[in-house]
């Protein structure tokens, strides 16, 4: 007589395999980006390097050792060049174009851009970024601001026809 699995180990047991095959799986790309990191790294040391050296031969001497680096923490440096700007206006287009608070566009494109908050991205600087974007889109006419008058308290924006 065979003896029948209960549901519940059966899917336990298929519950292990597959995280035990997305393990394997992990391991395998944990390579190739580990091969990938080390050559940008060594590249970046060597302009690093080249950099040291072209700053000795100038003629006014600075020891590079005391240039300390410069990490900018800017939201424009984690996305793609004009992609803040794309979410922003699918962030209004996806509401058929009715007005969007900069809240709501501010949520949007934390979500969509899938921003992860740390030292260098901060909900502020997220928040400056959007805002001074939304402003420039103004300026040129892509945006359109809803004056305060018709829609309360908080500034309302949508795309100009």
């Amino acid at each position: 007589m065979v003896s029948r699995i209960p549901p519940s180990l059966n899917w336990l047991v298929d519950k292990r395999a597959r995280t035990h095959g997305s393990i394997l799986i992990l391991e395998k790309e944990k390579s190739r980006y580990l091969e990938s990191f080390e050559k940008a790294k060594n590249r970046l040391v060597r302009d690093l390097d080249a950099l040291d050296l072209a700053i000795g031969l100038h003629e006014i001497k600075i020891s590079p050792e005391k240039i300390p680096p410069n990490i900018k923490g800017r939201i424009e440096n984690k996305l793609k060049h004009g992609e803040l700007s794309k979410l922003i206006v699918e962030a209004i287009e996806r509401n058929n174009n009715q007005e969007a608070t900069a809240k709501e566009i501010r949520v949007y494109v934390a979500i969509r851009a899938s921003l992860k908050l740390n030292r260098e991205v901060t909900e502020e600087s997220i928040r400056i970024s959007i805002k001074n974007l939304i402003k420039y889109l103004c300026s040129k006419g892509k945006l359109v601001r809803i004056p305060y008058e018709t829609r309360g308290p908080r500034r309302h924006y949508k795309i100009q026809k």
